[in-house]
């Protein structure tokens, strides 16, 4: 049995005409790319056509497609572009990016209490937004959610951090580190 080749190399006989190829790249990676998208958009009928988009901007660009580049590097950068067009068309930030709950000490008496980010983070711009996601939950570092939101580094630091003073001022507790 042939061993799974990785996402550049079928990437590359897609380009030089295997469908078969494109469709497997698909297949292996459709389901992480929606799962990427779901936890921004939070809603899985816009995320499966935000995913189909995403592939279909990836098969109608494959030859713009570098060899020596990182293919996950570039789908991201698609999706995100995708999501924050997404975001842009539709002119509401009511959709959400984050599907947890967090809980943050009340007024520094030391109870706890259950604050839902979810409500809060659809108050923030969409790149604030995005920002967030990528570097504080998807791990990514500010170097590489620059390359995927087309962004500057500063930019990037920028967005995150006035995501999460707008955070804390809508939580209403400014001394808690998110």
């Amino acid at each position: 049995m042939e061993r799974e080749m990785n996402a550049n190399e079928l990437l590359l006989r897609a380009v030089s005409g295997e469908n078969e190829a494109f469709n497997m790249l698909m297949k292996q990676n459709y389901k992480r790319i929606f799962n990427f998208v779901n936890r921004m958009v939070r809603d899985p009928d816009k995320s499966d056509d935000i995913t189909q988009e995403v592939f279909l901007k990836v098969y109608l660009n494959k030859d713009r497609f570098r060899p020596d580049s990182d293919f996950y590097a570039w789908i991201y950068k698609i999706a995100t572009n995708q999501v924050l067009k997404h975001f842009s068309k539709e002119r509401v930030v009511k959709k959400l990016l984050l599907g947890f709950r967090e809980k943050f000490p009340s007024n520094g008496n030391g109870s706890l209490i259950d604050v839902d980010i979810l409500k809060h983070l659809n108050r923030l711009k969409p790149k604030e937004r995005v920002a967030i996601q990528l570097i504080k939950y998807e791990g990514y570092s500010y170097e590489e959610a620059a390359k995927l939101m087309d962004s500057s580094v500063g930019a990037v630091k920028t967005y995150v951090h006035r995501g999460i003073l707008r955070l804390k001022k809508m939580i209403g507790e400014g001394k808690n580190d998110l």
